[in-house]
């Protein structure tokens, strides 16, 4: 993994960069679950 830049949210933080990432990721996944069942769906 490639170290992120810091920002002024994370202060430098490696965990809370990591956190971060981890909830954009989850964001993603579950939208493209979303879009996924509605396109089964229709």
């Amino acid at each position: 993994m490639t170290a992120l830049p810091n920002t002024g949210a994370s202060g430098g933080n490696p965990l809370a960069a990591a956190s971060g990432v981890a909830v954009l990721v989850g964001i993603g996944l579950i939208v493209s679950g979303i879009t996924r069942s509605r396109r089964v769906k229709s």
